[in-house]
């Protein structure tokens, strides 16, 4: 549970990005970036190439559409941009990643508050977890194995099966 004490650090830092992003998002895209790849980026930005954006712990994921569809994350610890990333085969800072930093600039607080309400919603579901029964607990997992290659992986890698 999110206590008084962070959620008003989380405010302050909502606040002081607001005033400073300013600074930051140009500071980001000049030092990161080419000129043409910014014009670029700016073209996605504006034609709406943006196609979801969602939290996954501090990390923002976007998906955005270009000659196939890109996964850029933009990992965001305590209101700083620790990092960004592209799958797209550009081999360095691309326009996915000056779109979705531009998307980031201009939709802070509608993120912000996605944040929150994703955290809201996993609490509730871990809450509720707590309360099934072994059979449930089973048949769920059971069921989130066979439909999810990557948690059956981790599954497989961290109780050692399949290895000889």
């Amino acid at each position: 549970m999110i206590s008084s004490k962070e959620i008003k650090l989380q405010m302050i830092i909502i606040l002081v990005m607001k005033m400073i992003r300013n600074f930051n998002i140009d500071y980001l895209l000049e030092n990161n970036f080419e000129l043409k790849i910014i014009i670029r980026g700016e073209e996605y930005y504006e034609q709406n190439m943006i196609k979801s954006v969602t939290w996954n712990n501090n990390n923002l994921e976007f998906k955005i559409i270009g000659t196939n569809t890109y996964l850029v994350i933009i990992d965001i610890e305590k209101g700083k941009i620790n990092d960004f990333s592209c799958d797209c085969p550009y081999e360095y800072n691309c326009k996915h990643e000056v779109a979705a930093l531009i998307y980031l600039y201009e939709n802070l607080d509608e993120i912000n508050d996605n944040n929150e309400e994703e955290k809201r919603k996993l609490q509730q579901l871990e809450e509720k977890i707590k309360t099934l029964s072994l059979n449930e607990l089973s048949e769920l997992t059971l069921e989130l194995i066979r439909k999810n290659e990557k948690i059956r992986n981790n599954l497989l890698k961290k109780y050692k099966i399949g290895k000889k």
